[in-house]
């Protein structure tokens, strides 16, 4: 069967019976002469989509994996969004310099899976624009990589594994927009997992008056070159490790009617 993509036909081939879904084939709608991401790119097998306003979703109903074998590219010239949803099975790369996602705007969903299966294998991301926005829910780990700059964190959320994000700039909290300027949601968890782990190579984890809410009761590890804020929402936190090469740490924990609402270190915790 040949894969459609917002009711364009590919030349991608879909299996028929169960066995992954691999996006190892090029997705093209309206690529313009001028558009050389594809050709500057490190990422094999180049899959180009160039958004004309409408949204592209990609999603398998049945119980395969969906693996990232090439290069989905969204210019934010439109909506710029990406959506994928593999209802049964895992999100991942097919390897190294695999499964690269360009867009403004992120969305996985692997509600009976992982997305990324190892740390070595995650799902890579270029966000683009000025609100690179991601969520991401499983029922497992969630690895992802941001290749190029700043993300920010709509809803991550693992029922029963980790949430891992190496991000080249930033993590932030994704603003909200049906709120008044500067669009900040107070009450908003960003990233809610048993463990979870942040480490962002070149700038901040938060901000003084954008701090990162979060929930992790099994460890929380979070390294940063400049500031860190965090607020754990509920239910306490276990410290793993936190560091700053050059920032500020502040670290809060909301203390509500939960006895469980404590500061811990880890035996090897590190500060």
């Amino acid at each position: 069967l040949d894969l459609e993509v917002n009711n364009i036909q590919t030349q991608l081939k879909v299996p028929t019976q169960a066995s992954d879904l691999q996006l190892r084939e090029r997705i093209q709608i309206d690529v313009p002469d001028t558009d050389d991401y594809c050709v500057n790119s490190p990422f094999v097998d180049c899959i180009r989509v160039v958004d004309d306003g409408s949204d592209v979703e990609i999603r398998n109903t049945g119980a395969a994996d969906v693996v990232l074998a090439g290069v989905i590219n969204v210019p934010d010239t439109g909506s710029g969004s990406v959506s994928i949803v593999a209802e049964h099975g895992d999100i991942h790369s097919a390897g190294a310099n695999r499964g690269l996602i360009a867009a403004r705007e992120v969305e996985l969903l692997a509600p009976d899976g992982s997305i990324g299966i190892r740390q070595n294998d995650r799902v890579h991301l270029d966000l683009l624009s000025f609100y690179p926005t991601l969520t991401a829910k499983a029922a497992g780990d969630i690895f992802i990589k941001e290749e190029s700059g700043d993300l920010l964190a709509r809803e991550l959320h693992s029922t029963g594994g980790k949430v891992d994000l190496q991000v080249q700039g930033s993590i932030l909290p994704a603003p909200n927009f049906d709120l008044p300027f500067p669009y900040f949601d107070t009450e908003a968890i960003a990233i809610d997992a048993p463990t979870i782990k942040l480490n962002s190579l070149t700038g901040s984890i938060g901000t003084a008056t954008q701090p990162l809410q979060f929930d992790a009761t099994d460890g929380l590890t979070a390294t940063a070159p400049k500031d860190i804020y965090l607020i754990d929402a509920r239910n306490g936190v276990r410290v793993r490790n936190l560091n700053s090469t050059t920032g500020n740490i502040s670290l809060t924990v909301t203390d509500t009617n939960n006895p469980d609402d404590d500061l811990l270190l880890a035996s090897d915790a590190v500060i």
